[in-house]
């Protein structure tokens, strides 16, 4: 979990997936999309087989790391990346969402702004219209801007964010410990 600062990417984006080889490739060309250079892209595919593994290994960037593993769970996915990723920021989103393509540098502006920030979760949208009925509990319009100081009893989602667009830097993990493995 160490980073070559002068070289190295200054940020890790990392995808969790499972068995989503119809969505992968759209979400991976979407963070690909940005003219970052310094930034590194992991997946970490959990798939039962290998379809999602064949749309990802298609996609010719530099910046790609493709990782396959045999283990379950969301959190244990996202320790994987963390530990395999470079990057003094780590970013996360899931592998339906698809990213503008100045999310990466809006997120990586967030941090340089304020070097004691130690987390930044972003706006989420719908895609389409969506089915009559279907809903999307991550959503998160509001422009709005807001610091968090503690949570005093709120509810994560509702105080900061989901995980569909979350990022941290790096150091938060080696000082509170990795995502509890236990919660899948």
């Amino acid at each position: 979990m160490t980073s070559d600062h002068k070289n190295g990417p200054l940020i890790s984006v990392l995808v969790c997936t499972r068995n989503r080889a119809a969505s992968i490739g759209k979400c991976v060309r979407s963070i690909l999309a940005s003219p970052l250079q310094r930034m590194e892209l992991l997946v970490i595919d959990q798939s039962d087989g290998d379809d999602t593994g064949q749309v990802v290994r298609a996609i010719d960037d530099a910046r790609l790391r493709y990782l396959r593993t045999t283990t379950r769970g969301l959190s244990r996915a996202r320790n994987i990346g963390i530990e395999a990723s470079h990057g003094p920021i780590v970013l996360f989103t899931d592998d339906d969402c698809y990213a503008e393509p100045d999310w990466v540098e809006k997120v990586l502006a967030q941090f340089e702004a304020d070097p004691k920030r130690e987390a930044v979760y972003g706006r989420v949208m719908a895609f389409g219209k969506g089915k009559p009925g279907e809903t999307c509990p991550t959503i998160m319009e509001s422009m709005e801007s807001r610091q968090v100081d503690g949570l005093n009893g709120e509810r994560i989602q509702g105080a900061v964010g989901h995980g569909n667009n979350m990022a941290f830097r790096r150091d938060c993990f080696v000082r509170h410990g990795l995502f509890l493995e236990w919660l899948g």
